[in-house]
Protein backbone atom coordinates (compact mmCIF):
# COMPACT_ATOMS: atom_id res chain seq x y z
CA UNK A 1 0.00 0.00 0.00
CA UNK A 2 2.74 2.14 -0.53
CA UNK A 3 2.30 3.43 -3.85
CA UNK A 4 -1.12 4.68 -2.35
CA UNK A 5 -0.24 8.12 -0.96
CA UNK A 6 2.64 10.48 -1.85
CA UNK A 7 4.78 10.02 1.05
CA UNK A 8 4.06 6.40 0.65
CA UNK A 9 7.42 5.75 -0.74
CA UNK A 10 10.93 8.64 -1.51
CA UNK A 11 10.29 7.54 -5.36
CA UNK A 12 6.68 8.43 -4.94
CA UNK A 13 7.61 11.92 -4.37
CA UNK A 14 10.26 12.11 -7.44
CA UNK A 15 7.84 11.00 -10.16
CA UNK A 16 4.79 12.58 -9.05
CA UNK A 17 7.01 16.13 -8.43
CA UNK A 18 8.26 15.52 -12.56
CA UNK A 19 4.62 15.59 -13.76
CA UNK A 20 3.45 17.74 -11.02
CA UNK A 21 0.73 15.71 -9.36
CA UNK A 22 -0.64 17.08 -6.14
CA UNK A 23 -0.73 14.85 -2.91
CA UNK A 24 -4.87 14.66 -3.90
CA UNK A 25 -4.38 14.03 -7.13
CA UNK A 26 -1.55 10.77 -6.28
CA UNK A 27 -4.29 9.48 -4.34
CA UNK A 28 -7.34 9.66 -6.71
CA UNK A 29 -4.90 7.82 -9.53
CA UNK A 30 -3.17 5.42 -6.73
CA UNK A 31 -5.90 4.25 -4.59
CA UNK A 32 -7.28 1.75 -6.48
CA UNK A 33 -4.62 0.08 -8.14
CA UNK A 34 -2.71 0.04 -4.32
CA UNK A 35 -5.99 -2.03 -3.35
CA UNK A 36 -5.82 -4.21 -6.69
CA UNK A 37 -2.42 -4.66 -5.81
CA UNK A 38 -3.17 -5.60 -2.20
CA UNK A 39 -5.86 -7.87 -2.92
CA UNK A 40 -4.02 -10.01 -5.62
CA UNK A 41 -0.44 -10.22 -3.85
CA UNK A 42 -2.96 -11.49 -0.60
CA UNK A 43 -4.37 -13.79 -2.44
CA UNK A 44 -1.52 -15.38 -4.51
CA UNK A 45 0.68 -15.31 -0.81
CA UNK A 46 -2.46 -17.17 0.69
CA UNK A 47 -2.42 -20.01 -2.22
CA UNK A 48 1.46 -20.34 -1.95
CA UNK A 49 2.26 -20.65 1.97
CA UNK A 50 -1.29 -21.70 2.71
CA UNK A 51 0.21 -24.94 3.86
CA UNK A 52 2.54 -23.68 6.38
CA UNK A 53 0.04 -21.37 8.37
CA UNK A 54 -1.16 -22.58 11.05
CA UNK A 55 -4.78 -22.72 11.71
CA UNK A 56 -4.47 -21.71 15.05
CA UNK A 57 -2.65 -19.21 16.75
CA UNK A 58 -2.11 -17.81 20.24
CA UNK A 59 -1.93 -14.13 20.64
CA UNK A 60 0.68 -13.34 23.79
CA UNK A 61 -0.87 -11.05 26.30
CA UNK A 62 0.57 -7.90 25.12
CA UNK A 63 0.08 -4.81 27.32
CA UNK A 64 0.63 -2.10 24.32
CA UNK A 65 0.83 0.74 26.90
CA UNK A 66 4.20 -1.77 28.17
CA UNK A 67 5.95 -1.16 24.63
CA UNK A 68 6.24 2.49 25.07
CA UNK A 69 9.24 3.73 26.15
CA UNK A 70 8.69 7.44 26.36
CA UNK A 71 4.64 8.05 26.42
CA UNK A 72 5.52 12.10 26.01
CA UNK A 73 7.76 11.38 22.94
CA UNK A 74 4.99 8.99 21.58
CA UNK A 75 2.35 11.82 21.81
CA UNK A 76 5.02 14.76 20.32
CA UNK A 77 5.42 12.34 17.19
CA UNK A 78 2.24 11.20 16.30
CA UNK A 79 1.27 14.82 16.28
CA UNK A 80 4.13 15.64 14.26
CA UNK A 81 3.21 13.17 11.76
CA UNK A 82 -0.11 13.79 12.06
CA UNK A 83 0.49 17.53 10.95
CA UNK A 84 2.65 16.95 8.62
CA UNK A 85 0.38 14.76 6.50
CA UNK A 86 -2.15 17.25 6.98
CA UNK A 87 -0.25 20.11 5.47
CA UNK A 88 1.43 18.20 2.23
CA UNK A 89 -2.14 17.35 1.42
CA UNK A 90 -3.11 21.26 1.46
CA UNK A 91 -2.52 22.47 -2.27
CA UNK A 92 0.64 24.38 -2.67
CA UNK A 93 -1.34 26.82 -5.11
CA UNK A 94 -3.45 28.08 -1.65
CA UNK A 95 -0.61 27.60 0.35
CA UNK A 96 2.00 29.11 -1.48
CA UNK A 97 4.51 26.95 0.16
CA UNK A 98 6.58 24.18 -1.33
CA UNK A 99 5.10 20.54 -0.12
CA UNK A 100 8.91 19.73 0.77
CA UNK A 101 8.89 22.54 3.54
CA UNK A 102 6.72 21.17 6.11
CA UNK A 103 8.24 17.48 6.37
CA UNK A 104 11.72 19.43 6.80
CA UNK A 105 10.35 21.44 9.12
CA UNK A 106 8.41 18.71 11.48
CA UNK A 107 11.67 16.40 11.18
CA UNK A 108 13.92 19.21 12.60
CA UNK A 109 11.07 19.57 15.20
CA UNK A 110 11.55 15.77 16.12
CA UNK A 111 15.26 16.09 15.32
CA UNK A 112 15.24 18.75 18.58
CA UNK A 113 12.76 16.81 20.66
CA UNK A 114 15.16 13.85 20.55
CA UNK A 115 17.98 15.38 20.93
CA UNK A 116 16.68 16.80 24.20
CA UNK A 117 14.87 13.85 25.28
CA UNK A 118 17.67 10.58 24.14
CA UNK A 119 20.38 12.18 24.77
CA UNK A 120 22.05 8.86 26.35
CA UNK A 121 21.09 6.87 23.52
CA UNK A 122 22.48 8.42 20.92
CA UNK A 123 25.45 5.93 20.34
CA UNK A 124 23.40 3.28 20.13
CA UNK A 125 21.25 4.76 17.25
CA UNK A 126 24.09 5.65 15.15
CA UNK A 127 25.18 2.05 15.57
CA UNK A 128 22.31 0.59 14.58
CA UNK A 129 22.38 3.21 11.04
CA UNK A 130 22.32 0.79 7.82
CA UNK A 131 25.79 2.91 6.80
CA UNK A 132 26.37 0.23 4.15
CA UNK A 133 23.86 0.72 2.10
CA UNK A 134 25.26 4.71 1.66
CA UNK A 135 28.01 3.60 -0.76
CA UNK A 136 26.13 1.15 -2.29
CA UNK A 137 23.25 4.01 -3.46
CA UNK A 138 26.08 6.76 -3.85
CA UNK A 139 27.47 4.27 -6.67
CA UNK A 140 24.24 3.69 -8.72
CA UNK A 141 23.26 7.39 -8.21
CA UNK A 142 26.42 8.32 -9.97
CA UNK A 143 26.18 5.37 -12.40
CA UNK A 144 22.66 7.21 -13.48
CA UNK A 145 23.85 10.81 -13.89
CA UNK A 146 26.94 9.09 -15.99
CA UNK A 147 24.40 7.75 -18.36
CA UNK A 148 22.50 11.05 -18.70
CA UNK A 149 25.52 12.88 -19.08
CA UNK A 150 26.79 10.45 -22.08
CA UNK A 151 23.22 10.83 -23.83
CA UNK A 152 22.29 7.32 -23.07
CA UNK A 153 19.38 8.55 -21.33
CA UNK A 154 17.98 9.94 -25.06
CA UNK A 155 18.69 6.71 -26.25
CA UNK A 156 16.73 5.02 -23.73
CA UNK A 157 13.91 7.60 -24.28
CA UNK A 158 13.25 6.31 -27.76
CA UNK A 159 12.98 2.95 -27.10
CA UNK A 160 10.73 3.51 -24.86
CA UNK A 161 8.36 5.47 -26.59
CA UNK A 162 8.80 2.57 -29.48
CA UNK A 163 7.45 0.53 -27.36
CA UNK A 164 4.80 2.51 -25.82
CA UNK A 165 2.14 2.42 -29.24
CA UNK A 166 -0.68 2.77 -27.12
CA UNK A 167 -1.76 3.29 -23.55
CA UNK A 168 -2.12 -0.17 -22.52
CA UNK A 169 1.30 -1.01 -24.18
CA UNK A 170 3.13 1.92 -22.54
CA UNK A 171 1.41 1.15 -19.35
CA UNK A 172 2.42 -2.66 -19.02
CA UNK A 173 5.77 -2.06 -20.88
CA UNK A 174 7.18 0.76 -18.21
CA UNK A 175 5.62 -0.80 -15.14
CA UNK A 176 7.04 -4.49 -15.59
CA UNK A 177 10.40 -3.05 -17.11
CA UNK A 178 10.64 -0.16 -13.70
CA UNK A 179 9.93 -3.19 -11.82
CA UNK A 180 12.61 -5.47 -12.95
CA UNK A 181 15.27 -2.35 -13.00
CA UNK A 182 14.45 -1.47 -10.00
CA UNK A 183 15.22 -5.19 -8.74
CA UNK A 184 18.55 -4.81 -10.70
CA UNK A 185 19.72 -1.42 -9.25
CA UNK A 186 17.44 -0.74 -6.24
CA UNK A 187 14.34 1.60 -7.25
CA UNK A 188 15.33 5.19 -6.08
CA UNK A 189 18.13 5.30 -9.04
CA UNK A 190 15.74 3.56 -11.17
CA UNK A 191 13.13 6.50 -10.69
CA UNK A 192 15.71 9.12 -11.57
CA UNK A 193 16.74 7.38 -14.41
CA UNK A 194 13.12 6.63 -15.90
CA UNK A 195 12.38 10.42 -15.22
CA UNK A 196 14.71 11.81 -16.69
CA UNK A 197 14.23 9.67 -19.65
CA UNK A 198 10.40 10.64 -20.04
CA UNK A 199 11.76 14.27 -19.44
CA UNK A 200 13.97 14.12 -22.77
CA UNK A 201 12.68 15.32 -26.41
CA UNK A 202 13.29 12.05 -27.38
CA UNK A 203 10.56 10.32 -25.59
CA UNK A 204 7.41 11.33 -27.75
CA UNK A 205 4.65 9.39 -26.23
CA UNK A 206 1.51 11.77 -26.62
CA UNK A 207 0.75 11.58 -22.24
CA UNK A 208 3.67 10.86 -19.99
CA UNK A 209 0.67 10.18 -17.05
CA UNK A 210 0.01 6.75 -18.01
CA UNK A 211 4.01 6.11 -17.85
CA UNK A 212 4.43 8.41 -14.73
CA UNK A 213 1.84 6.60 -12.82
CA UNK A 214 2.76 3.02 -14.13
CA UNK A 215 6.97 3.60 -13.01
CA UNK A 216 5.12 4.85 -9.10
CA UNK A 217 3.98 0.89 -9.34
CA UNK A 218 7.21 -0.31 -10.47
CA UNK A 219 9.07 1.57 -8.20
CA UNK A 220 7.07 0.11 -5.03
CA UNK A 221 7.14 -3.32 -7.06
CA UNK A 222 11.11 -3.33 -7.43
CA UNK A 223 11.26 -4.42 -4.20
CA UNK A 224 9.01 -7.38 -3.78
CA UNK A 225 11.43 -8.74 -6.79
CA UNK A 226 14.61 -8.65 -5.03
CA UNK A 227 15.93 -7.81 -2.24
CA UNK A 228 17.96 -4.92 -3.48
CA UNK A 229 14.71 -3.65 -5.10
CA UNK A 230 14.56 -0.69 -2.60
CA UNK A 231 15.88 -0.08 0.66
CA UNK A 232 13.23 -1.32 2.97
CA UNK A 233 14.41 -4.54 1.69
CA UNK A 234 18.14 -4.34 2.76
CA UNK A 235 17.05 -2.87 6.29
CA UNK A 236 14.56 -5.60 6.33
CA UNK A 237 16.88 -8.45 5.72
CA UNK A 238 19.27 -6.97 8.43
CA UNK A 239 16.85 -6.72 10.94
CA UNK A 240 16.70 -10.14 10.26
CA UNK A 241 19.78 -10.87 10.51
CA UNK A 242 20.03 -9.18 13.86
CA UNK A 243 16.95 -11.62 15.38
CA UNK A 244 18.87 -14.65 13.95
CA UNK A 245 16.22 -15.17 11.10
CA UNK A 246 18.13 -14.94 7.84
CA UNK A 247 16.93 -15.24 4.54
CA UNK A 248 18.71 -15.81 0.88
CA UNK A 249 18.32 -13.39 -2.00
CA UNK A 250 18.04 -16.40 -4.33
CA UNK A 251 15.00 -17.70 -1.88
CA UNK A 252 13.15 -14.50 -1.75
CA UNK A 253 13.59 -13.36 -5.47
CA UNK A 254 12.62 -17.17 -5.96
CA UNK A 255 8.60 -16.48 -4.08
CA UNK A 256 8.90 -12.55 -5.91
CA UNK A 257 9.25 -13.94 -9.66
CA UNK A 258 6.25 -16.24 -8.65
CA UNK A 259 3.82 -14.02 -6.95
CA UNK A 260 4.77 -10.79 -8.80
CA UNK A 261 4.24 -10.63 -12.36
CA UNK A 262 0.25 -11.29 -11.79
CA UNK A 263 -0.02 -8.63 -8.96
CA UNK A 264 1.70 -6.12 -11.57
CA UNK A 265 -0.60 -7.11 -14.45
CA UNK A 266 -4.03 -6.95 -12.27
CA UNK A 267 -2.10 -3.12 -11.01
CA UNK A 268 -1.52 -2.39 -14.65
CA UNK A 269 -5.17 -3.48 -15.83
CA UNK A 270 -6.58 -1.11 -12.87
CA UNK A 271 -4.61 1.85 -14.27
CA UNK A 272 -5.18 1.10 -17.64
CA UNK A 273 -8.99 1.15 -17.14
CA UNK A 274 -8.46 4.25 -14.98
CA UNK A 275 -6.72 6.38 -17.21
CA UNK A 276 -9.39 5.21 -20.33
CA UNK A 277 -12.46 5.84 -18.30
CA UNK A 278 -11.76 8.29 -15.79
CA UNK A 279 -9.24 10.62 -17.51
Amino acid sequence: MGMALYIGNPTNLVAADAYGLSFVEFARWMFFPSISAALSCLLLLWLVFRRRIPEKFKAPRIDPRSALRNRNGAIFGSIALACTIFFMSLPVSRTGVPIWVMPLFFAILMFLHDIVSYRSGVSAILSRMPWKIAPFLIGLFIIVESLASGGWTDLFASRLSKISGSLPTAVFGTCFLSSLTAGVMNNHPMTILFVKAFQSPSFTFPSKLGPTLALIAGSNFGANFTLIGALAGLMWAKILFDKGCSISFSEFSKYGFLIMPLVVSVTCLTLVAELMFWA
